[in-house]
C-alpha cells in the first residue's frame, strides 16, 4: 500500500533530507542524512516534520497533536495506475529553500456525480524534500 501507518519507533532508516520543528523554536531543524526516532522527543515536542529519502522514494510526515505523535508514510513506488502525483514548489515557511511535494490525487466516488462514478480528489501533499 503507498499509504500506511508508523509509530514513531518504526520510521525506517533512511538518507533523509527535511526538517523537524520544534515547539520552542523559532525555526526548524533541517535533516540532511541520518534521521532516528529519539529526535522526537516529549519536550520540546515536533509539531509537524517531514522527511525524505529520494533513493528509496519514501517520505514521512510527523504530526503532533493532542500529545501524541501521528505517523505517515508514504512509498512513491507504490502508487497504483488510477494515482495521479502532480509536482509543485512551495515557498519554504522557515527555511531558505522551497519545498517539493507531490499531489496525491486518487479516484473516489463522488457523491455529488451520478451514483458510482469516480474521480479523482486530493488526498495529500506529499512531502519530496527541498528545490534548493
Amino acid at each position: 500500500m503507498m499509504i500506511s501507518k508508523l509509530t514513531t519507533e518504526n520510521i525506517p532508516q533512511g538518507n533523509y533530507e527535511g526538517y523537524l520543528w520544534y515547539a520552542d523554536a523559532t525555526k526548524p531543524v533541517i535533516i540532511e542524512g541520518d534521521f532516528t526516532p529519539d529526535q522526537l522527543t516529549d519536550f520540546p515536542f515536533v509539531v509537524e516534520g517531514f522527511l525524505f529519502d529520494e533513493k528509496a522514494q519514501k517520505s514521512i510526515s510527523i504530526k503532533h497533536i493532542n500529545g501524541q505523535y501521528f505517523v505517515t508514510a508514504f512509498d512513491l513506488n507504490k502508487a497504483d495506475k488510477d494515482t495521479v502525483l502532480q509536482d509543485r514548489t512551495y515557498g519554504g515557511n522557515g527555511v531558505h529553500f522551497n519545498i517539493k511535494v507531490k499531489e496525491l490525487w486518487m479516484p473516489k466516488v463522488d457523491k455529488v456525480a451520478m451514483a458510482g462514478m469516480k474521480t479523482l480528489q486530493p488526498v495529500a501533499q506529499i512531502f519530496c524534500g527541498f528545490d534548493k
